[in-house]
């Protein structure tokens, strides 16, 4: 069947839960009167990655008893994200059904996934698609009136599988349902302060092709100069990335000098000149400094937007 071309944007954080904290934020979701819902997913890509090179992720995703097929890719946003969502026939007996892009035909998505396979094949490279990791997750799902927004909080418990290996998955996503996306901010805030969590752009997609894939974090990236009208925008992405990359012991001393020059060029020089001077980088980016200033500029960012 194929999908429909309405653009489909999402304003979501997801914030990583600490092991001691889990049971408070658990608490919390619980008087909330959440449903339970198992998710178990697919995600799909080529031999060579053709659609993770182009920023895309295509999953195939168990919802209880319902198949959605599900592409997802970059939005404006340093945490926008573009997503199309299509329901998928039940096969008969049970098997996992097959992907079919023509599902998300229509769609920003479906061109760039078309795109993406037509330059792997003109390039000689295999376009088969096929499962590069799995997840098995438990979500307590919850709605909450929040300002003027209505919002979607799920905490995810489970595991990411590839090749034998696994990792677990514990965090809290929060997202706009209804009104101004600034919202979502101002609820993470209250979360980091009131449990210890920590933002974190590391999507189920992408620890999933690390586990399976391997390889080390990537280099930072110098930032645009001073002046330039991307510069801002530029430093928030990376101060998320980095500080994300930090706060999950993965990143090194070049890491932290470039977090700390990502903040100072959002004006957060406290948040800054901390991490600068951390002897613990992963406990200064999961830290409330360096944390509530990557708020404050998601939420100036994300008042520029419009509502969900």
């Amino acid at each position: 069947m194929p999908g429909d071309n309405r653009p489909v944007t999402e304003f979501e954080l997801k914030l990583d839960i600490p092991p001691a904290a889990l049971a408070g934020v658990r608490a919390a979701l619980q008087a909330r009167a959440p449903q339970a819902l198992r998710l178990r997913a697919q995600y799909l890509d080529t031999p060579t990655q053709a659609l993770a090179r182009a920023g895309v992720a295509l999953r195939l995703r168990l919802e209880g008893q319902a198949w959605v097929q599900t592409a997802k890719g970059p939005g404006a946003g340093a945490v926008e994200r573009l997503e199309h969502d299509a329901p998928v026939p039940v096969p008969a007996g049970g098997d996992v059904p097959a992907p079919d892009l023509a599902r998300h035909d229509g769609t920003p998505l479906g061109a760039r996934i078309r795109a993406a396979l037509q330059a792997a094949a003109a390039a000689g490279e295999p376009v088969a698609l096929g499962a590069v990791f799995t997840t098995d997750v438990q979500r307590l799902r919850a709605e909450q009136p929040h300002g003027a927004a209505r919002l979607e909080l799920a905490l995810d418990e489970g595991r990411i599988l590839a090749g034998g290996r696994s990792v677990p998955v514990c965090e809290l996503e929060i997202e706009a349902l209804q009104g101004p996306v600034a919202e979502v901010v101002r609820a993470a805030r209250v979360w980091v302060q009131a449990h210890g969590l920590w933002l974190s752009t590391r999507s189920k997609a992408s620890r999933g092709r690390a586990l399976a894939l391997g390889g080390g974090p990537k280099p930072p990236r110098p930032l645009p100069p001073v002046g330039d009208p991307a510069r801002a925008d530029a430093a928030l992405a990376a101060a998320l990335d980095l500080a994300s990359l930090l706060a999950a012991g993965e990143g090194a001393a070049s890491h932290a000098q470039a977090l700390a020059a990502a903040l100072q060029a959002l004006g957060a020089d406290a948040a800054a000149a901390q991490v600068a001077a951390a002897g613990d980088a992963v406990q200064a980016a999961r830290g409330g400094a360096v944390q509530l200033a990557l708020l404050a500029a998601l939420e100036v960012q994300s008042d520029r937007l419009p509502p969900a």
